[in-house]
């Protein structure tokens, strides 16, 4: 679950867990409003049951491949404390955890970041490429910024491959020689 369906189900529950109702305007003007024009058309019933197995997503997902553990999530998470004790909070909207080394042996593989912020910091620019953390390869951030003008990525876990389709918009490009970016982790 990431943080556009966070908030979608905080809204038709009443905002119960905010203090903050601007979350909403950010939603809504963050691609959120023709998501929530739609639901707002549907019918009760198959509205709740959609809101209803939204629900039953998890923040994050661990699994193995390949002998490696990744932990998926929307956002990155708090390293100084064990996964277990983490809230939605840290999974949705955490932003800082990248440059610090997490803890446990897992790979984080994330989103919410748009890679051409990440690139930026190492002296790249508008290279909306998926990022992979080369000082403590342990993170790889596959949000490539397609919202923004860059790509749509995805990581095959198998080998590592990366497969990208570009926004037309075409504000950033792929600016990267990696093809294989498990060689790197």
């Amino acid at each position: 679950m990431g943080g556009h369906e966070k908030v979608m189900i905080d809204y038709f529950d009443g905002f119960e867990h905010y203090d903050d109702r601007d979350i909403l305007y950010h939603w809504t003007n963050n691609g959120g409003l023709k998501t929530l024009q739609q639901l707002e058309e549907m019918n009760s019933e198959d509205r709740n049951k959609l809101l209803a197995w939204v629900k039953t997503k998890p923040y994050y997902k661990i699994i193995k491949v390949k002998g490696k553990m990744y932990i998926l999530s929307h956002a990155g998470y708090d390293t100084e404390k064990p996964i277990e004790e983490h809230t939605w909070d840290n999974f949705m909207r955490g932003r800082d955890f990248y440059q610090k080394k997490l803890s446990g042996d897992y790979i984080s593989i994330f989103g919410h970041t748009p890679t051409p912020l990440l690139w930026k910091e190492e002296g790249y620019k508008r290279n909306c490429a998926i990022w992979i953390d080369r000082k403590n390869k342990d993170k790889i951030c596959i949000d490539s910024a397609c919202y923004f003008g860059g790509s749509l990525s995805a990581l095959r876990l198998d080998d590592g491959k990366a497969f990208y389709v570009h926004n037309p918009t075409g504000r950033y490009s792929v600016q990267s020689d990696i093809e294989t970016v498990l060689d790197i982790i």
